[in-house]
């Protein structure tokens, strides 16, 4: 990867606050999210790993993002309820500040 950011993945920086749940306990609480547009798909929050709240446990899986290349796939854990592979994590992608933010994903 080149280093510079790929035009096909907008970034926007945010000033909303956001607060994820599971299982009604806080999974997240940022008030400096980065909003990711992969094309086609609607944006997605990726919060600084600094306001996660919950544990984020190493599922032993990885997905490649043809754009953003190797995530690392990631348990939420509460202390109340688990859920699987519900984040995601590319440590060398090409867009500034991946690295120390996780972001939601779908089924990998």
């Amino acid at each position: 990867m080149s280093g510079e950011p790929d035009p096909a993945v907008r970034t926007e920086r945010s000033q909303k606050r956001v607060r994820t749940y599971l299982s009604g306990e806080v999974v997240a609480d940022t008030s400096a999210p980065l909003l990711v547009w992969e094309h086609p798909y609607y944006p997605a929050y990726y919060i600084p790993l600094a306001d996660i709240k919950a544990d984020l446990i190493a599922s032993g899986k990885r997905d490649r993002h043809a754009r953003l290349g190797d995530a690392e796939l990631l348990h939420v854990k509460t202390a109340t309820a688990i859920a699987e592979l519900a984040a995601r994590r590319y440590r060398d992608a090409p867009v500034p500040s991946f690295a120390t933010r996780s972001g939601s994903t779908g089924p990998p």
